[in-house]
């Protein structure tokens, strides 16, 4: 009889699973707070005093950088951001976190919101944090490189924010990028280990014009109604200045009654004034080319820049002024 033989094929089926490249935690308690601290608390690495003990009142109190909840924010998080979206508002994409704590990386994408988040990275490994799998799955974050710290994170200088001005000029308590109680430094935006002007980043030739000083009242016609003003403009990068004036009843909403945009740059300027007003409030605003300079600071606490008054067609920019130059 003849013996069949039975030959068994075993096929063993492999599984792969393509994992998405999960780069850092998705939400500040998925993993954040385990150094931070919670959101809600006044926990710092740096040593850092928070308004009310709190960091979350920092991000949003009116006192203090007065942020638009959406800008961190996704309906519902309950206090939870996500790190790298959010709901975003009507002047700005939802970046969440990264919005302002990451930076653009250079020729390239990181996975995280088109791109920010390079710079958060750096930070986290120039600091000492080299156990990258802590955070990651990708074990090399050095592959990233951010932009400089003197490249304007996205919510910087917008209406959703008062944080401002990555290289962080005035080393000031609550104003700019610091909105501590107890520091004058900001945020190491690139990652370097290097703050504010200290970055090398921010040590450049200057780019726009700072604020002018000394103004002074030295003449009055009171047949012309016209106020003769001198000002100082030391600063070797301004050609030209705007000056701005309105009612000083109406000064804290900065509604300005007179301008002139081309008041040139000789140091004295005939405002001109209506029969009747009340006291007067003027500024006046230097240019580089087309660019518009500082109206200065609020004199009301905040210590926060002056808005720009949208009256002339130079566009404003605060990140490198004159009086920054080494």
């Amino acid at each position: 009889m003849r013996k069949q033989s039975f030959i068994f094929v075993i096929v063993a089926l492999s599984l792969i699973v393509l994992l998405p490249d999960t780069l850092a935690y998705d939400r500040y308690n998925s993993g954040c707070q385990n150094c931070h601290g919670a959101f809600t608390d006044g926990t710092s690495t740096k040593g850092s005093t928070f308004p009310s003990d709190n960091k979350h009142e920092m991000h949003r109190s009116s006192s203090s950088m007065n942020t638009e909840c959406n800008l961190c924010h996704t309906s519902g998080d309950q206090r939870n951001p996500y790190i790298g979206s959010s709901s975003g508002t009507s002047n700005n994409v939802g970046l969440g976190c990264v919005g302002c704590h990451g930076r653009t990386e250079d020729g390239g994408n990181d996975g995280i919101s088109n791109g920010y988040g390079a710079g958060l990275r750096q930070h986290h490994y120039n600091s000492g944090e080299t156990s990258c799998t802590f955070c990651h799955t990708d074990a090399n974050p050095t592959n990233y490189t951010p932009v400089g710290e003197d490249v304007t994170p996205p919510y910087y200088g917008t209406v959703d924010t008062l944080a401002d001005m990555p290289c962080n000029a005035d080393a000031s308590a609550n104003t700019n990028e610091n909105w501590t109680v107890n520091g004058t430094e900001g945020t190491d935006n690139d990652g370097d280990g290097s703050y504010d002007m200290n970055d090398t980043d921010c040590s450049g030739p200057a780019l726009t014009p700072a604020e002018t000083t000394n103004l002074l009242v030295t003449a009055h016609d009171q047949s012309s109604r016209i106020v003769t003003i001198a000002y100082d403009n030391p600063w070797s990068c301004v050609d030209n200045n705007a000056f701005y004036s309105g009612l000083l009843s109406q000064v804290s909403s900065h509604t300005w009654s007179s301008n002139n945009c081309t008041v040139g740059n000789t140091g004295t300027y005939g405002m001109p004034y209506a029969e009747g007003s009340d006291s007067i409030f003027f500024v006046i605003v230097g240019y580089a080319g087309s660019l518009e300079g500082s109206y200065g600071r609020h004199t009301n606490g905040s210590g926060g820049e002056r808005p720009q008054a949208g009256l002339c067609t130079q566009s404003q920019d605060l990140s490198n002024p004159c009086d920054l130059i080494p």
